[in-house]
């Protein structure tokens, strides 16, 4: 009867540590990919729009560094936004307090924050904050599943759109600039003033 409960154990074990594995080579996979990007980026092979984003400002939001590194490093080089950093629901809402000027939320749907109940699932929990504390920013969620169920929660939350990881710059370049022109239009009626005081 040990034995057998022993057995049991080892696969359960097994079955997990292979699903980890190959968690870590779906991530690694699209790690590899972003620095791809960001290299043609470098080399010049992705057209510069400097005017597409100027002035506008972005908080990007993943619990993986190298995302948001090679993200707000793309998005500065590429097309000269501003971009800050951040990489959970706290440091997220911290930086929107300091930085009222942020537009736009460029964060990660499954995003790995203790505050969130299951763990993972953060970045429906921040869309939903924002959406209550400042209802005019642009909230988009990067997902790298594209379950039904997922784009549900997404747009429940209150997310203004969602982008497939990984994801070509200039393709995240012209989302962002879609939404932008509604931000241009809020600024353009005196509009922003009350979003930015949670009005």
């Amino acid at each position: 009867m040990i034995s057998l409960f022993n057995k049991e154990m080892q696969e359960e074990a097994d079955k997990k540590l292979g699903e980890i594995r190959q968690l870590r080579i779906e991530v690694d996979s699209k790690i590899k990919q972003m620095f791809k990007a960001f290299d043609r980026i470098k080399k010049g092979k992705v057209q510069s729009r400097s005017g597409m984003l100027n002035n506008l400002h972005i908080l990007v939001v993943d619990d993986m560094d190298p995302v948001t590194r090679l993200t707000k490093s793309a998005l500065e080089a590429a097309y000269k936004a501003m971009v800050s950093e951040a990489h959970d629901v706290t440091s997220a809402m911290e930086v929107l307090e300091q930085r009222q000027e942020i537009h736009v939320i460029l964060v990660d749907i499954n995003l790995n924050d203790p505050i969130y109940k299951n763990g993972h699932g953060g970045g429906v929990y921040l869309a939903k904050k924002v959406r209550e504390r400042w209802p005019c920013k642009i909230v988009i969620h990067m997902t790298g599943y594209d379950s039904l169920d997922m784009l549900l929660q997404s747009r429940l939350s209150g997310a203004d759109d969602y982008l497939r990881k990984p994801f070509r710059i200039d393709e995240l370049a012209r989302l962002i600039a879609i939404h932008a022109e509604k931000v241009s239009r809020w600024i353009r009626y005196d509009q922003l003033r009350g979003c930015r005081e949670g009005a």
